[in-house]
């Protein structure tokens, strides 16, 4: 397994719907069961699947009746060179990028207990990009944010936009949220607790110096790159 697949830094509360339909694979028979933690792995769409997200673990049989299913997620790494290199410098990391094939329901405490947000949006600063490409004035960055309120508000979360999440993007060992920082800011104001989001890899510190990384992130409170 940690030679040929990274393995997300957290595990995810997924709703049964995300999973039950999904192929069951036996990809990896060496897993190190006890060091899990969790109820389903998932494999994100790769060369291994005929690229659709499967599942490679199950920790029971009939797991998959429970309606939230603690989750992690396998991807496929792409080399020591890379991996390294990639944890660091962004331009390399968006080279390779690989997308779930399929959209999870989690709830919204696993990203915020996670502490997976790079950003904390609030009413002030949302839609107040800094990068000139992007930046609104007053009006229409009020315009957005009441349009985009007003709909959380009526119709609640839109599970067909999910948000990003990139596994091991912080040093290539602490998944991080990549995108979808406003909706975050509307669920929390609106108490709404599920979103869904889509799974992304990329680089992968290795596994030899993943303990150390782990450490510096925690002891620095790293929170983006």
């Amino acid at each position: 397994m940690k030679e040929m697949f990274g393995l997300s830094s957290e595990t995810y509360h997924v709703h049964q719907e995300s999973l039950k339909h999904l192929a069951i694979i036996d990809v990896a028979p060496h897993l190190d069961i006890q060091s899990l933690a969790c109820d389903v792995v998932v494999l994100l769409a790769c060369e291994q699947n005929q690229y659709k997200d499967s599942i490679i673990y199950l920790k029971e049989p009939n797991i998959l009746k429970q309606t939230r299913l603690k989750t992690r997620f396998a991807f496929q790494t792409n080399g020591f060179l890379f991996d390294f290199f990639g944890s660091f410098i962004k331009k390399v990391r968006s080279t390779r990028q690989n997308f779930s094939s399929e959209n999870y329901r989690i709830l919204l405490t696993d990203i915020i207990d996670h502490q997976l947000e790079r950003n904390i949006k609030t009413p002030e600063t949302a839609y107040n990009w800094t990068n000139r490409r992007w930046r609104l004035d007053e009006d229409k960055r009020q315009e957005r944010y009441d349009k985009l309120y007003h709909s959380f508000q009526e119709n609640g979360y839109d599970f067909n936009y999910p948000m990003h999440i990139m596994l091991c993007r912080s040093m290539g060992v602490k998944d991080k949220l990549n995108q979808g920082h406003h909706r975050i800011m509307f669920c929390k104001m609106l108490n709404i607790d599920e979103v869904s989001t889509k799974f992304i890899s990329s680089a992968y510190m290795p596994p030899i110096f993943q303990s150390f990384f782990k450490k510096f992130i925690q002891l620095i409170h790293y929170k983006q790159v």
